[in-house]
């Protein structure tokens, strides 16, 4: 290779590097070694970092107001990774990460054996945790795969606390319960620092509303909700589900407010689905106040912002049912199921689960197009 050729493809390589350290900042890194002994039983290094990265993966893949970290094992090569072994430099983008004063989040972890049993154990490092050390025996009747699913949870939650919550609680609707994550989370929120305001705390407040609501705890949820708002005064999502709670008590005038603050003189999100779900809960707000065009103006505006929601074409149908408007209905139903195809909405959001109430003294009632469940909401007392 001549000088002109290597030196172009040494801008190319530092161009590449340089973005690559870019992104690696909302990436964790995985690595995983195992003894002969495990790899004897099909579970060698390689297999035993795909289990802990799908597992990873699996679990910040529910939607979500929070970013996703990428999870990338240390296997895969990125194209600046593949160039720079073209060109014979090693560990240039480590290099360029020290030289940036940027080190990536990592998980490394090794199974080892102790008194015949396999136990895993990982070293993990984020900005926001810095170094830690988890050690998660197997317990009796797990499988090498299980015990690395399960530690691949445990250093999720020591990385990303709200992601783990998330995930859990995601898992437990399925399995028909959510009562599992909830002593975890409060106690993840105790050993935060006593700030005023905290993102983080407020994210896990808001969680542990929604999960409330479950168990027809709507006091709770109202309470976690407003304490969420107070803990991150610039997020919108505790603000949406609180208005939900007053829906719900049929404090309409109470819920509008709320909206009005979010929406006007400029909307506090630029998040479409976001915005939707503001003009549905205060299209729903006006109709209980008995203004049927108010609402329908702010519906107009809810599906304009987000032409794919189902919930909102679905609040339309059942006003336009409830004036006796059937053939409207019949329409606005149908516009609904074919958008139920698309995203809804994100799991931090109480109208992903249940229908916003405009009725006096209505029962808490499944969203037709929201998460899939195996839980019986409880009646209204």
């Amino acid at each position: 290779m001549d000088l002109t050729t290597l030196t172009g493809a040494l801008l190319v390589a530092f161009g590449l590097l340089s973005t690559n350290a870019i992104l690696n900042s909302g990436t964790i890194m995985v690595d995983m070694t195992v003894p002969g002994s495990v790899a004897s039983d099909g579970i060698d290094a390689p297999v035993a970092e795909m289990i802990f990265e799908r597992e990873l993966q699996n679990a910040v893949s529910i939607p979500s107001v929070v970013p996703r970290p990428a999870i990338r094992g240390s296997r895969e090569k990125t194209l600046a990774a593949a160039l720079a072994d073209a060109l014979k430099v090693e560990d240039l983008t480590f290099a360029m990460q020290m030289a940036i004063g940027f080190q990536p989040a990592r998980l490394q972890g090794s199974v080892i054996i102790e008194d015949k049993a396999p136990v895993l154990l990982v070293d993990g490092y984020s900005g926001s945790t810095g170094p830690f050390t988890l050690r998660v025996p197997q317990k009796e009747g797990e499988t090498v795969p299980a015990l690395l699913q399960r530690g691949a949870l445990e250093a999720l939650w020591r990385m990303q606390p709200y992601l783990a919550a998330l995930y859990t609680f995601d898992r437990e609707l399925v399995a028909g319960r959510v009562d599992a994550h909830q002593a975890r989370v409060e106690q993840t929120i105790a050993a935060m620092p006593d700030t005023p305001t905290n993102p983080d705390r407020a994210l896990l407040l808001n969680l542990l509303g929604v999960s409330a609501l479950f168990e027809n705890d709507v006091e709770s949820a109202e309470r976690h909700f407003k304490a969420a708002v107070q803990s991150d005064p610039t997020s919108i999502v505790p603000v949406l589900n609180d208005a939900f709670i007053d829906l719900y008590y049929d404090r309409y005038a109470e819920a509008e407010a709320k909206m009005r603050k979010v929406l006007l003189p400029k909307p506090a999100s630029d998040n479409p689905v976001l915005l939707s779900t503001a003009y549905s809960t205060w299209a729903v707000a006006r109709f209980g106040l008995r203004d049927l065009a108010g609402a329908e103006k702010l519906l107009t505006h809810a599906v304009t912002v987000n032409p794919q929601t189902a919930t909102a074409y679905q609040l339309w149908a059942d006003i336009r049912e409830d004036v006796g408007d059937m053939e409207s209905a019949a329409k606005l139903n149908e516009r609904a199921r074919i958008n139920s195809a698309y995203f809804e909405n994100y799991a931090e959001l109480a109208i992903l689960y249940f229908e916003p109430s405009w009725q006096d003294g209505q029962v808490l009632k499944p969203n037709s197009f929201g998460k899939p469940r195996a839980i019986t909401i409880s009646q209204k007392d």
